[in-house]
């Protein structure tokens, strides 16, 4: 029995998740916002979610398939929004949609703690503006 334990240990050290016989405990990657700002956004309006971003694919470079990969890497989702402490927006995705990535604006103060409900059927939102 100590002679599989010991190779199980000897294993999580080869691989970096043992250290000294301690767990190692890895660091998040932090990701910088400017990953989703340089996105070329459309500004959209929903009864729902009221004002926010939309970034599709075909209006954006290979950036937006960086941004697309993190966000599904996290499982964003509308009520799982990705962010980090100092992001002005909460990004996510929507599996429906996936030619599209979503944003909206934080709430002040918030860190967004309570993801707004939100039914994300696109028909029906109405265009504002376009960002860039």
């Amino acid at each position: 029995m100590e002679t599989g334990l010991s190779e199980v240990c000897r294993a999580l050290e080869i691989s970096g998740l043992m250290k000294d016989g301690e767990a190692v405990t890895t660091k998040k990657e932090s990701v910088p916002e400017t990953v989703f700002t340089c996105l070329n956004w459309g500004v959209l309006q929903s009864p729902n979610l009221g004002s926010f971003k939309v970034a599709l694919k075909k209006d954006n470079d290979e950036k937006w398939i960086k941004a697309y990969d993190i966000l599904r890497r996290s499982n964003a989702a509308i009520n799982k929004r990705f962010l980090e402490p100092g992001y002005v927006y909460g990004y996510w995705l929507w599996s429906e949609r996936s030619d599209r990535i979503f944003a909206k604006e934080l709430k002040q103060g918030s860190a967004e703690k309570k993801a707004e409900t939100f039914n994300p059927n696109l028909h029906g939102a109405k265009p504002l503006k376009k960002e860039r």
